[in-house]
């Protein structure tokens, strides 16, 4: 059987995907906690909670959202309305995960627990159908591999573009900036 080659293009819009994923990855993983204890200044052990309550969140949602997207059938096809209809949600649930409306106390616990795990919903419900859409643009072992090294490049660029981009960003207009 012949399979016919994915064009640059597609591999470079398949690694930028994972750009953007990343970078909400990455900004979760390197900043949220320090912005609950640090700025928020919830206790260590609350924001702990948090985080293990919107682990286990993911624990029911990835594979329920992996069942939901293969058996989605549309002229788009199984993964591709998913990550449309998660994105813009994902941006803002992202915003929201980063914000305090002025909430103290229990009020604040409770809002940082929902908007964490609107966030882990959001980018379950995008990010599990992109990781599974590999599988699915190509049959052929040596384009998935090629596949898998764009995704990477992107991967990795999202993530050091968050390293490296986000403290400048706050120096320069967070909190004490002149």
């Amino acid at each position: 059987m012949t399979h016919t080659p994915l064009r640059l293009p597609a591999k470079l819009a398949f690694g930028l995907g994972d750009f953007g994923f990343n970078l909400v990855w990455t900004g979760t993983s390197l900043f949220l906690m320090y912005v609950y204890t640090d700025v928020f200044g919830l206790s260590p052990i609350v924001a702990g909670a948090i985080y293990a309550l919107a682990l286990f969140w993911d624990a029911v949602t990835d594979p329920l959202m992996g069942m939901i997207a293969d058996r989605t059938r549309t002229r788009w096809g199984r993964y591709r309305p998913w990550i449309a209809i998660g994105a813009v949600p994902l941006a803002a649930s992202y915003v929201l995960a980063f914000w305090n409306p002025g909430f103290e106390g229990v009020a604040l616990v409770a809002w940082v627990a929902f908007t964490h795990c609107l966030l882990r919903t959001f980018y379950t419900i995008a990010g599990i159908p992109f990781s599974s859409l590999q599988a699915r643009l190509t049959s052929d072992a040596n384009e998935r591999a090629t596949l898998a090294g764009f995704r990477m490049m992107g991967a990795a660029m999202g993530g050091l573009s968050v390293a490296f981009v986000t403290p400048i960003m706050v120096s320069r207009a967070g909190p004490g900036a002149e």
